[in-house]
């Protein structure tokens, strides 16, 4: 009799939600199929993506709004006639709106990463409003509860109408005939991009349902609350080892501690009505626990912050912990959630579509940083850069030169100037027209060219500063490296490999220690390490291979044919088709990158 009540109430649910959300429903579904469509168009070039990008990015805007709306207006208690027009009007609008604003960007080939921001920044903004919609005055400590016992509802009657599909493929595909390669991708975005979100909108309660704490809950967190604890230990040990040291380890403790506040909010909006006890006061107390943790990290942002200054990672955890300690102060007056998502609605748009967002404030407060301490060096008069012939700077000063010029550089490609690719692609660039023009980092970069007569700017390496006595080896990650990439191209002239008969593809290890580069091949009879260094000294010493394209601190070189057959043996050599290197490296270093052929006489 109750699996039959259940089933009674699941599918009255299910048939009044999708009456409910009818606009959200399909605009989600175009949003879908215009996916499935751009997957069908045979072409890797933008211009045949356009229309179906368009109307998806389109459709998801209008979807998500029209479903916010509709949320807005059910808890505004207005007439059931407004409440079933607006969100269509507005959803509609949306719509048209987004498709004809992302066609546009992408005839024009407008790469800008402002505009991947907006996108996100939106989504994250309307998504956060729209569940601040769902807690009402009756159920502010149960609502979360339900909505997420519902995803995990959700997400388990997709993956198996998932399941049930694929194998009904399968049997098709062997029994009866060869099914499309491409049907496979197309029923996994039928099923999550549509199927999943319109489930999950019709069980969506509306603002005047009260509703009960799951139960189902308390299995749960007698799982996830030992974990929560033994991570909250590890964090604890943490702050000791700080104390006892007197200083702070360099680490990824912002993150683990994001993730602990992360974890006690989700416990909160969870069990704060649950009729446990325990669960009961570790949702209303436990904040109490995270006060050391939270104050470890602003301490710790603070010392990364005077020490290399803003980063756009840097300012993402400070947000998160400004959100995070709002919403502990929601949970330590005992004041309902609902706020909170208002605040992370406003941050979505604040910190990527503002002048505040993360890509051009760093940017600004980088070059700030540059400018100072190139003053302070007497290298920045009266708004003109020089190099003093024999520089003086002081140690604190070259960190900060090094450092913010390094990030500068890093960007200068990759979060700037994207659409003015092969055109001035080898100058750093900050974007025009947006929210800062930047013109002394964009004025130093073109002086530094002009002076180095280099394509790749080296501002550290003009100033006679090593950037090896500034970076921590320990942290050295191939995007803060530079890379040198040697490429033989069809049009380099012929390669002479008279003599030898054999040719092998090879998978070779190029290798970096103790200042000499080696080359092992495991595959071959060659297992020995053989030293390459001329080899690749040569290569790199070459005035004829300067970089013929540049990507910030990647640089692809056209490798001259003379340079590109290694003798290894008396019977073996290498043909080299293209070469990758990173600089810095470890005194020991197996990050580089080598294709080509053996050959054997």
């Amino acid at each position: 009799m109750k699996i039959q009540n259940f089933s009674s109430s699941l599918l009255n649910l299910l048939r009044g939600g999708f009456v409910r959300f009818a606009p959200f429903n399909i605009l989600i579904v175009i949003f879908a199929i215009s996916l499935i469509w751009c997957g069908h168009v045979a072409s890797i070039e933008t211009a045949p993506h356009r229309l179906p990008l368009s109307l998806a990015a389109g459709a998801c805007w209008g979807a998500l709004f029209a479903l916010a709306t509709r949320l807005a207006v059910e808890r505004c208690a207005c007439r059931s006639v407004l409440a079933n027009t607006l969100p269509a009007v507005i959803g509609v609008i949306t719509a048209a709106i987004g498709a004809s604003l992302w066609c546009r960007l992408l005839d024009s080939h407008e790469g800008c990463p402002l505009w991947v921001m907006l996108y996100f920044g939106s989504i994250v903004s309307i998504v956060s409003f729209a569940v601040a919609q769902l807690f009402g005055e009756r159920n502010a400590w149960t609502v979360f509860g339900r909505v997420f016992l519902a995803a995990v509802f959700v997400c388990l009657v997709t993956l198996a109408v998932h399941f049930g599909s694929i194998l009904c493929i399968a049997a098709y595909d062997e029994l009866i005939a060869k099914a499309s390669h491409s049907i496979w991708l197309d029923i996994s975005i039928l099923v999550w991009c549509a199927l999943a979100p319109v489930f999950m909108a019709a069980t969506l309660p509306k603002d005047n349902e009260p509703t009960e704490h799951p139960k189902a809950f308390t299995v749960l967190f007698w799982f996830l609350v030992p974990i929560g604890m033994v991570l909250l230990a590890i964090l604890y040990a943490y702050i000791a080892k700080i104390v006892i040291t007197w200083s702070m380890p360099s680490g990824t403790m912002n993150w683990f501690a994001s993730c602990a506040v992360g974890g006690y909010l989700f416990l909160w909006l969870s069990l704060r009505g649950s009729r446990v006890r325990l669960f009961a006061f570790l949702a209303r107390r436990g904040w109490i626990a995270l006060l050391p943790v939270v104050a470890t990290q602003i301490v710790g942002i603070a010392i990364r912050y005077n020490a290399y200054g803003l980063t756009a990672l840097r300012m993402a955890g400070m947000a998160t912990l400004a959100i995070g300690i709002y919403a502990l102060a929601l949970a330590a007056l005992d004041r309902p959630a609902r706020s909170a998502f208002i605040v992370l609605a406003a941050a979505g748009l604040i910190l990527t579509v503002s002048p505040f967002n993360i890509l051009d404030v760093p940017i600004m407060q980088q070059s700030a940083r540059l400018r100072s301490a190139l003053e302070r060096a007497g290298c920045f008069v009266d708004g003109r850069f020089i190099v003093p012939e024999k520089p003086n700077i002081a140690e604190k000063d070259a960190k900060i030169i090094v450092g913010a010029w390094q990030y500068l550089t890093e960007r200068g490609w990759t979060d700037f100037d994207c659409s003015r690719r092969g055109s001035g692609a080898d100058l750093l660039r900050v974007r025009k027209g947006i929210w800062n023009g930047n013109t002394f980092t964009r004025e130093l970069a073109e002086t530094v060219k002009t002076l180095s007569g280099r394509k790749h700017q080296d501002l550290p390496g003009m100033l006679k500063i090593d950037p090896a006595n500034f970076t921590d080896r320990r942290h050295v990650s191939i995007d803060s490296m530079t890379t040198d990439e040697f490429r033989l191209e069809r049009d380099s002239g012929a390669v002479d490999i008279s003599g030898y008969a054999k040719f092998e593809i090879a998978d070779p290890v190029l290798g970096y220690e103790n200042g000499r580069y080696f080359v092992s091949l495991p595959q071959s009879a060659l297992t020995n390490r053989i030293d390459v260094t001329a080899h690749v000294e040569k290569i790199l010493g070459n005035p004829g291979n300067d970089a013929n394209t540049e990507y910030g601190n990647y640089r692809i070189h056209t490798l001259r044919a003379e340079d590109a057959v290694w003798e290894l043996a008396p019977d073996t050599a290498f043909l080299v088709r293209s070469l990758t290197l990173h600089h810095p490296q470890e005194e020991s270093w197996l990050g580089h990158s080598l294709y080509g052929f053996i050959l054997r006489k």
